[in-house]
Protein backbone atom coordinates (compact mmCIF):
# COMPACT_ATOMS: atom_id res chain seq x y z
CA UNK A 1 0.00 0.00 0.00
CA UNK A 2 1.21 3.80 -0.97
CA UNK A 3 1.81 6.25 2.09
CA UNK A 4 -0.88 9.11 1.74
CA UNK A 5 -0.20 12.35 0.11
CA UNK A 6 0.76 11.10 -3.50
CA UNK A 7 -0.50 12.63 -5.85
CA UNK A 8 -3.46 10.68 -8.76
CA UNK A 9 -0.62 12.09 -11.57
CA UNK A 10 2.13 9.87 -9.51
CA UNK A 11 -0.18 7.03 -9.43
CA UNK A 12 -0.71 7.44 -13.38
CA UNK A 13 2.49 6.64 -14.04
CA UNK A 14 2.75 3.25 -12.38
CA UNK A 15 3.03 0.23 -14.22
CA UNK A 16 -0.33 -1.13 -13.04
CA UNK A 17 -1.56 -4.23 -14.53
CA UNK A 18 -4.31 -3.97 -16.87
CA UNK A 19 -6.11 -7.07 -18.26
CA UNK A 20 -8.07 -7.31 -21.12
CA UNK A 21 -10.61 -9.93 -22.11
CA UNK A 22 -14.25 -10.24 -24.58
CA UNK A 23 -17.15 -10.96 -23.36
CA UNK A 24 -20.21 -12.78 -25.08
CA UNK A 25 -21.02 -10.03 -27.06
CA UNK A 26 -18.01 -9.33 -28.31
CA UNK A 27 -17.06 -5.90 -26.31
CA UNK A 28 -13.72 -5.60 -24.53
CA UNK A 29 -13.41 -5.93 -20.64
CA UNK A 30 -10.59 -3.80 -19.09
CA UNK A 31 -9.70 -4.12 -15.90
CA UNK A 32 -6.24 -3.25 -13.42
CA UNK A 33 -5.91 -6.44 -11.02
CA UNK A 34 -4.71 -4.29 -8.26
CA UNK A 35 -7.75 -1.85 -7.89
CA UNK A 36 -10.54 -3.88 -6.91
CA UNK A 37 -13.46 -3.03 -9.02
CA UNK A 38 -11.73 -0.98 -11.59
CA UNK A 39 -12.91 -1.99 -14.31
CA UNK A 40 -14.40 -0.87 -18.02
CA UNK A 41 -15.49 -1.38 -21.47
CA UNK A 42 -15.42 -0.84 -24.66
CA UNK A 43 -15.89 -1.89 -28.45
CA UNK A 44 -11.97 -2.81 -28.64
CA UNK A 45 -8.99 -2.66 -27.16
CA UNK A 46 -8.43 0.81 -27.69
CA UNK A 47 -11.57 2.02 -26.54
CA UNK A 48 -11.30 -0.49 -23.31
CA UNK A 49 -8.28 0.48 -22.58
CA UNK A 50 -8.81 4.53 -23.03
CA UNK A 51 -12.22 4.15 -20.82
CA UNK A 52 -9.94 2.43 -17.90
CA UNK A 53 -7.67 4.97 -17.77
CA UNK A 54 -10.43 7.13 -16.74
CA UNK A 55 -12.16 4.78 -14.64
CA UNK A 56 -8.60 4.08 -12.59
CA UNK A 57 -8.32 8.64 -12.39
CA UNK A 58 -11.45 8.39 -10.80
CA UNK A 59 -11.07 5.13 -8.38
CA UNK A 60 -7.45 6.73 -7.45
CA UNK A 61 -9.24 10.43 -6.61
CA UNK A 62 -12.21 8.56 -4.72
CA UNK A 63 -9.49 6.53 -2.64
CA UNK A 64 -7.47 9.54 -2.09
CA UNK A 65 -9.95 11.94 -0.86
CA UNK A 66 -11.17 8.98 1.55
CA UNK A 67 -7.89 8.69 2.91
CA UNK A 68 -7.62 4.86 1.74
CA UNK A 69 -4.42 3.53 0.94
CA UNK A 70 -3.67 2.83 -2.98
CA UNK A 71 -2.77 -0.43 -3.62
CA UNK A 72 0.68 -0.20 -5.36
CA UNK A 73 1.23 -2.11 -8.77
CA UNK A 74 2.61 -5.67 -8.78
CA UNK A 75 6.29 -6.69 -8.19
CA UNK A 76 7.36 -6.86 -12.28
CA UNK A 77 8.86 -9.89 -13.31
CA UNK A 78 11.92 -9.66 -15.26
Amino acid sequence: MSKSGESIAHYLTLPYTAVLRRDEDGDVIARISELPGCVAHGRDDAKALKNLREMQRLWLEDCIENGEPVPLPAPQLS
